[in-house]
């Protein structure tokens, strides 16, 4: 499932990536057939058993594909693609990872609405940071092909700017947390360290645009 997300991802955007990363998108151009049955051989993969676990698991391993599809295509000539849309792209790259890391391990669980809600936030707020610092390397290729980013519309300082008071808002969620002692110390740890990651990361990234550091130290985060 992660694997074809990254994917379909990788692959929408080949057209930004000729601008961004010639050589990433000269990768995938070279070896697109094998890009895309491993991609769909993948989602088709998880699928089958998701099925295997019932309805709810289906919709939430579905999202992403169609969250992808709706962001992608026209649907009438009036109305604008999302991805036309200002701040769009993020959303959707962040909605699309949110959805499965939170709901899927909870799926048949009875689970405290709280607990939920605090889970989606913390993955929704590093997955949106996490696509705009990207985006902000990304910025002439998005300029060029029309792609209306935050950084592309507001400027990379004004961008690094709020993405450190969303990481900030972090904080609020180990206050929360620690006040109505929604998790063990275990899971308040890993998470402080997160957020004190998050401040670190952001701050290098907005002085040096080194892709590969970028991939590794920003997508490796959980690893």
């Amino acid at each position: 499932m992660i694997y074809s997300v990254y994917s379909i991802n990788k692959i929408t955007d080949t057209e930004e990536d000729q601008l961004n990363t010639p050589e990433r998108s000269d990768l995938i151009s070279g070896h697109e057939k094998l890009f895309k049955c491993t991609t769909v051989s993948a989602y088709a993969l998880a699928v089958i058993i998701g099925l295997l676990y019932g309805w709810q698991v289906l919709l939430i391993l579905l999202f992403p594909l169609l969250a992808g599809v709706i962001y992608s295509v026209k649907l009438t000539p009036r109305i604008p693609r999302l991805k036309d849309i200002f701040a769009v792209k993020s959303l959707v790259v962040a909605l699309s990872w949110t959805v499965g890391n939170t709901f899927l391990p909870i799926v048949g669980y009875n689970i405290n609405i709280l607990v939920m809600l605090l889970i989606f936030y913390l993955f929704f707020i590093k997955s949106f940071i996490n696509t705009v610092l990207f985006d902000i390397m990304d910025v002439e290729g998005d300029r060029e092909t029309g792609t209306r980013t935050i950084p592309v519309v507001v400027g990379k300082l004004h961008t690094i700017k709020l993405l450190l008071v969303l990481n900030s808002t972090l904080l609020i969620l180990v206050h929360i947390s620690m006040v109505y002692g929604l998790f063990e110390i275990v899971v308040i740890i890993p998470l402080i360290f997160c957020i004190i990651y998050g401040y670190s990361y952001i701050l290098y990234f907005s002085r040096n645009q080194n892709r590969l550091q970028m991939d590794i130290l920003v997508d490796g985060e959980w690893i």
